[in-house]
C-alpha cells in the first residue's frame, strides 16, 4: 500500500481523500488482508471501505489454474509440460509465493513460452 513508499503522512491523506471524492466513477481496488490495518488507520478512507466491501477466500486449485493459464492464454502463450502444476504445486504450499509469481509473470509473458528455464520455472 501507499504506505510503504517514503511519502509523508500529509501526502498519503491528500492522495486517499482524491481517492474517494465523491467524483463520477468507481474505484475498484485490491487488497492483501496484511495490510488492511493500515487502510483502516485512516478514518475517511476505513470509512468508505466499510460501504462496500467484498472479501474473497483462498482459490482452490482450479481458480488458481484459471489465474495462471487464462491470461496467457488472451496473450496467445503457452507453457511447457508439468510447469502450470509446479506453479500450483508450489503456491499452494506456500501461499506467500504468489506475490513471487505474479512478478515474475510479465517478462516470460512476452516471448511467447513460459517455460522451466526461466525465473518463473526456478
Amino acid at each position: 500500500m501507499i504506505k510503504r513508499l517514503a511519502i509523508s503522512v500529509e501526502i498519503r491523506h491528500q492522495f486517499l481523500d482524491a481517492l474517494i471524492a465523491d467524483l463520477p466513477g468507481r474505484v475498484v481496488m485490491t487488497m492483501r488482508a496484511d495490510f488492511l490495518g493500515n487502510a483502516l488507520s485512516y478514518r475517511p478512507f476505513a470509512d468508505v471501505l466499510n460501504r462496500k466491501d467484498y472479501k474473497l477466500g483462498p482459490m482452490n486449485r482450479e481458480e488458481l489454474t484459471d489465474v495462471i493459464v487464462k491470461p496467457a492464454e488472451g496473450l496467445g502463450v503457452g507453457f511447457e509440460a508439468g510447469l502450470v502444476e509446479r506453479i500450483l504445486d508450489d503456491v499452494i504450499s506456500s501461499p506467500e509465493n504468489q506475490s513471487k509469481y505474479s512478478r515474475d509473470f510479465t517478462p516470460p509473458m512476452k516471448t511467447g513460452q513460459v517455460s522451466n528455464q526461466c525465473p518463473l520455472g526456478q
